[in-house]
């Protein structure tokens, strides 16, 4: 509903774009909402993504994935997805809330996330979050 899509489009500026993307269609209604009232519709694209397949093609810069990979229901296919859409050097942050990913878990999702491509470059302290950062 605009929580990091709104300030992204802040930093980003007038040349850069965000796409925001939801499995549903409630969440980006309301985000459209707050995209208007902020003023920043030229800088915010809204999309709608199946259960399977994200529709996004890319080149992109940079993907947050946040505190929603462990609702994912193909996760090789989904960093797969986003290891393609993403430019050479570009960086995926995830972020998994703790009480809902333990450490072995996580440590499966940078297993999948490092046999898709990605290079882990760190492991940022995000709070209540276990997290990392893999680059193309």
């Amino acid at each position: 509903m605009g929580y990091f899509s709104l300030p992204a489009a802040k930093l980003v500026g007038v040349g850069g774009s965000v796409i925001a993307v939801d499995l549903q269609s409630k969440m980006l209604s309301g985000l459209k909402k707050r995209v208007l009232r902020a003023g920043l519709s030229e800088r915010i694209e809204q999309h709608q993504c199946s259960q399977n397949d994200l529709g996004i093609q890319g080149p992109v810069d940079f993907v947050l994935a946040f505190w929603m990979v462990h609702e994912v229901h193909q996760p090789r296919s989904f960093f797969e997805q986003i290891y393609k859409m993403l430019k050479d050097g570009g960086r995926l942050l995830i972020a998994e809330p703790y009480i809902h990913v333990g450490g072995k878990k996580f440590r499966e999702i940078i297993t999948e996330i490092e046999a898709v491509g990605f290079s882990i470059i760190e492991q940022p302290n995000i709070g209540f979050s276990r997290s990392v950062i893999g680059q193309k």
